[in-house]
């Protein structure tokens, strides 16, 4: 199993050997690292937490095709069917286990925080 953790400071990998978790998509993975900067834009944000996900996931030797269960919050649900498109983009066929809670996050500026958890192949 291989746990990230991703925090706005910090990033703590711990390995095993079949699960990859990623934990707490906070105020890094909403930011485009080029830019530095965040967009006020929901499906914006959606895509950039996408694109940093399968990013992370990768270097963990994972991939999007092997996530297996995932939780989205958003401080308006109204947004959700918004990121959907999005959403059926990075995902395609792969049906993970999900989950959508409706909370407030750490700034205003923050639309969307996703958690997955993929696979991982041994060996």
């Amino acid at each position: 199993m291989v746990i990230l953790f991703l925090f706005p400071v910090a990033l703590g990998i711990i390995s095993f050997p079949s699960i990859c978790y990623i934990s707490r998509l906070m105020i890094r993975l909403r930011y485009d690292y080029s830019t530095g900067e965040i967009s006020p834009d929901v499906v914006e944000q959606t895509e950039q937490v996408m694109l940093n996900i399968d990013a992370a996931l990768r270097e963990a030797g994972s991939g999007m095709k092997d996530v297996v269960r995932v939780r989205y919050v958003f401080p308006d649900r109204n947004d959700f069917p918004k990121c959907w498109p999005v959403l059926r983009k990075w995902f395609g066929d792969v049906r993970p286990a999900a989950i959508m809670i409706q909370a407030g996050l750490l700034e205003e500026i923050m639309k969307v925080e996703i958690e997955v958890t993929a696979k991982k192949s041994i060996g």
